[in-house]
């Protein structure tokens, strides 16, 4: 992020209350790849408000699903809202009731005790398994929506695995090409600090792959995933021992978290065979998302985007304030961990919001993703990565874009077509851009025009065409 007073990024600031519920035909400039037979996901905070009280961060808006579906007739665009607990009990209340990651609950003492934990608006992430779409956040179980219509079935609880409402499923979860496995982790909010790994198998139901105890509350983490190991990456960030602020209801829970970086990044190596665990640590960094993980002989790689410090999560409050003072920009940065449990760090190009195509992950790995836009002043930039000899290369920068995360479309014989949403500030309008991955620099082959500005905060996925599951039995809890 730059230092800037946010002019043209109002536009992608703000609440979209309408939803689109039947699928409008878009307009396409250029010619579609006959590759593009599926759909784009998009998913992220889409209202800042509950009933006209503005939320105090940029992260806490009730998700917003949308969907471009791509067949051979064209494009049709949807839209609608994650029917989340929080929202529909505060929909029907016309107020707010609970408490956000930047806002504490409203009320008495007492309430606020009662509420302080921050509860879902399902905007973090979005992934397509097993004839669902989930809407993520961290701090929860998934919510399932309707590939097809976008409307939301209810949270998700991988066949019995997550069996309450505190039970949480991580934002950033990894698929496997070669299985049809999802996979991820959980966290309990208790001081215990449990970590659970779970695969969830091509049906969609849930099994434990690992636990492990870290004796203290876990804060953010990522997950990365190669064919015989998963890796949990947790930051030195999280809530103090007592943290009174946010029990006594004057804080939210973003602004007590405590970063401690003598404590450096805890890493958890899980064999995905026998579910042993190898705990080992590695240099401080605030780890937000991971491009790609792969097996190097006896090593296991990861690539991950990392900051500093935590500093950026400012960003999410003085956006929400009309302002972007805080200078943080994230790069990718290679871990390298040995089986004597040593962990060797080397910086990357700058980079964030990566995606890799599937099956295409190893050390000389294309990742696609944003960068700084040098003509506007903040991260909004297309680009891609290679990693095996740092060749970067841009798309065309513009002083009004605003470039989102990409997602990425397999084809034969070559590097994949790249999606990526551009919100034109100037004109007020979001587009999907069709990108050749092999000649991101050469401009795009196709733009799809959405009829609405798309509120930025959100993730991305492609599903290709609906496959038919069996129905899922009950899974296998640790």
């Amino acid at each position: 992020m730059g230092g800037a007073v946010v002019d043209g990024w109002r536009v992608g600031l703000r609440s979209e209350d309408v939803e689109i519920i039947d699928p409008v035909p878009l307009e396409i400039d250029g010619t579609l790849p006959i590759e593009l037979r599926g759909a784009l996901h998009l998913l992220g905070p889409g209202r800042h408000h509950v009933s006209g009280d503005p939320d105090r961060n940029w992260l806490d808006g009730d998700g917003l699903a949308h969907m471009v579906a791509f067949d051979e007739r064209g494009a049709t665009y949807r839209r609608r809202y994650v029917t989340t607990r929080k929202k529909a009990a505060e929909d029907l209340a016309g107020r707010r009731l609970f408490a956000t990651l930047g806002s504490p609950p409203p009320g008495g003492l007492l309430r606020r005790f009662w509420f302080m934990a921050p509860r879902s608006p399902a905007n973090r992430g979005v992934v397509v398994h097993a004839d669902r779409v989930l809407a993520l956040w961290d701090g929860s179980r998934p919510y399932a929506l309707d590939p097809a219509t976008l409307e939301t079935v209810g949270e998700e609880d991988f066949g019995g695995v997550l069996r309450n409402t505190w039970d949480s499923f991580t934002s950033s979860p990894k698929l496997d090409a070669a299985t049809g496995e999802l996979w991820g982790f959980g966290a309990t909010r208790w001081r215990s600090g449990r970590v659970v790994v779970w695969r969830i198998d091509g049906r969609g139901v849930g099994h434990c792959a690992a636990r492990a105890r870290l004796g203290r509350r876990v804060g953010v983490g990522v997950f990365a995933l190669t064919p015989t190991r998963a890796v949990v990456l947790l930051p030195p960030l999280g809530l103090p021992r007592m943290p009174w602020p946010l029990v006594t209801g004057k804080a939210a829970v973003a602004e007590c978290w405590e970063w401690r970086p003598e404590r450096g990044v805890h890493v958890l190596v899980v064999d995905r065979t026998t579910g042993a665990v190898r705990r080992t640590t590695a240099g401080a960094r605030f780890v937000t998302a991971v491009a790609q993980a792969f097996d190097d002989g006896d090593n296991v790689v990861v690539d991950a985007v990392s900051y500093r410090d935590p500093r950026i999560l400012d960003a999410a409050f003085e956006l929400m304030r009309g302002e972007l003072r805080t200078t943080a920009y994230g790069t990718l940065e290679r871990f390298r961990i040995r089986p004597d449990g040593t962990v060797e760090q080397a910086k990357l190009p700058p980079l964030e919001a990566p995606a890799v195509a599937p099956g295409a992950e190893g050390p000389s790995a294309r990742v696609f993703g944003v960068t700084l836009n040098p003509k506007a002043g903040f991260v909004g930039l297309a680009v891609a990565v290679d990693v095996g000899t740092g060749k970067v290369t841009w798309a065309a920068p513009h002083p009004d874009e605003v470039a989102g995360p990409p997602a990425v479309v397999p084809r034969a014989g070559g590097l994949p077509w790249v999606l990526y949403p551009v919100l034109d500030t100037a004109r007020a309008r979001t587009t999907v851009r069709v990108y050749d991955g092999t000649a991101l620099g050469d401009g795009p082959v196709a733009e799809v025009i959405l009829p609405d500005p798309v509120p930025l905060g959100f993730r991305t996925a492609w599903s290709p065409h609906r496959r038919e599951v069996p129905v899922a039995p009950s899974g296998a809890a640790c």
